[in-house]
């Protein structure tokens, strides 16, 4: 068992280590518009409103604008928020801030 274990530690760090780790969330899901076209949904939440890549896109964009004024690069940022595409929508905001 414990040679199982050291066996997964050594592949997961292969794995990081020869990963591209510089690329964001936000670079990755330009990419994934780009493949599957601006207007394919790509979030629903609870409440069953679904966001294709555009809307998702302009309205993180939006509320990056409003987070700017509060926030700093580099700044830890804590968020409670519901289980909703406002959750998402924050923290690629965030992300784009590199808060």
């Amino acid at each position: 068992m414990a040679a199982g274990k050291i066996l997964k530690h050594i592949m997961v760090d292969m794995i990081y280590r020869t990963s591209n780790n510089q690329i964001t969330l936000m670079d990755k899901l330009l990419e994934a518009r780009t493949i599957h076209g601006t207007g394919q949904e790509v979030l629903e939440d609870v409440e069953r409103s679904p966001l294709n890549y555009r809307q998702l896109l302009v309205k993180s964009s939006i509320l990056s604008q409003l987070m700017k004024n509060n926030t700093s690069k580099g700044e830890v940022v804590g968020l409670l928020l519901p289980n909703t595409n406002a959750t998402v929508l924050s923290f690629l905001a965030l992300e784009s801030l590199e808060a």
